[in-house]
């Protein structure tokens, strides 16, 4: 990645046919991916997000773009929707010792864990189940009190 922002960054610099190639580039990836991808990737924006030298106008290059498609995606396999799917599924376990209890940290993570399962186009049935359990964790009484409710 190092590599392809360091060319990037020559010919956004320059504002030449390449950084209009690039724009269009982007503009076509972001056209042809699906909503869950493009969620994950969204989430990188500083990966892709150049800033021109003179200007400090930040500007989505398409090279760098694709570069976080690619880098993304590339080792997507049946193995690690296996993995996602094994941490959704322990949920409780990542509230009670990783999260300490707090509820919000949970749901960032339990989204992050969606997105990437939503983008290797898998999905679970057991979300809620798990996340109920997890929520059982939190040591707010009022929470507790509110969640058996």
């Amino acid at each position: 990645m190092e590599e392809v922002r360091a060319h990037v960054q020559v010919y956004q610099d320059r504002g030449s046919r390449e950084a209009q190639n690039a724009e269009m580039l982007i503009q076509c990836l972001k056209a042809s991916i699906s909503k869950p991808v493009y969620n994950k990737v969204y989430l990188q924006m500083d990966k892709y997000t150049i800033y021109r030298k003179n200007t400090f106008e930040p500007i989505q290059d398409g090279v760098c773009f694709l570069k976080t498609i690619i880098d993304n995606y590339h080792s997507n396999t049946r193995y690690s929707t296996k993995l996602i799917k094994k941490q959704l599924a322990t949920l409780n376990y990542y509230m009670k010792n990783i999260a300490k209890g707090d509820v919000m940290k949970l749901c960032e993570h339990t989204r992050e864990l969606m997105y990437e399962l939503n983008a290797a186009g898998d999905t679970t049935n057991d979300l809620l189940a798990n996340l109920t359990e997890a929520l059982k964790e939190a040591p707010d009484s009022n929470f507790q009190r509110w969640l058996s409710n």
